[in-house]
């Protein structure tokens, strides 16, 4: 698969060959990691659905397997449980995301299925532009993205006391753009790590799902926002 990658977004040529070796093993290594994620996300997903109103408890172990995830990955409880904790992330924020694929799914099915759809198009659009781009052109978005982020947090800090359709808006859809704008530079980022020796598969799988559970609840937020106004219209109408 890796190999694939390379050589259609030209990376095999780009490189020398050491740094290539080093850059698919990498790629191998996140994206089946990635994979992995996705099926975790999806079981927690569906556990939430269908036995969490039955089971409030759920909601307390999610959230602890979360918190445990997030400290974890980052080596709090020891470099050996890094993997189990990436996994018990995966699962929180796959059930995290369970109430908002109820809703969407109960407005109308197909939003959950455009949204995954939507997510896997573009996911995998920015994914290559990131390795086709020459020279870690993205690498640079960092800086301009953190910043980003950082308006953001402020916004919704705003808006929990002056509430607008407005901030609600820019919280949304600058969310997307921000989401989107951090495939670009992880991706970027983690091919020049490689590259120099410095790689770190479940470090970069994390930022990648992170980033990817991101896009797919701001596409469920719209999507569902669309149906619920077009049923209002029907109403009225």
């Amino acid at each position: 698969m890796a190999a694939d990658i390379g050589r259609m977004t030209g990376m095999s040529e780009r490189m020398d060959a050491k740094d290539w070796v080093k850059v698919k093993g990498h790629l191998k290594d996140v994206y089946s990691l990635l994979a992995g994620a996705c099926i975790l996300g999806t079981v927690g997903a569906v556990l939430e659905m269908q036995y969490a109103y039955a089971m409030p408890f759920l909601h307390t172990v999610a959230l602890i397997l979360t918190l445990a995830g997030v400290f974890g990955v980052n080596g709090i409880f020891g470099m050996k449980y890094r993997k189990p904790s990436f996994a018990a992330l995966a699962f929180g924020l796959g059930f995290g995301l369970g109430p908002l694929l109820d809703h969407a799914a109960a407005l109308n099915p197909s939003i959950v299925i455009y949204a995954l759809a939507g997510t896997f198009g573009i996911f995998s659009s920015l994914t290559i532009s990131a390795m086709m781009a020459p020279d870690a052109r993205y690498l640079y978005l960092g800086g301009m993205l953190s910043s980003a982020l950082s308006m953001l947090f402020w916004i919704n800090m705003v808006s929990m006391f002056f509430p607008s359709q407005l901030n609600y808006n820019l919280q949304l859809y600058g969310g997307l753009i921000v989401f989107c704008g951090y495939v670009l530079s992880d991706t970027s980022r983690m091919i020049e790590k490689a590259k120099d020796g410095r790689s770190d598969a479940i470090s970069d799988a994390t930022a990648l799902f992170v980033n990817l559970i991101g896009i797919l609840r701001r596409i469920l937020i719209i999507l569902s926002k669309k149906e619920d106004n077009n049923k209002r219209s029907r109403r009225r109408n």
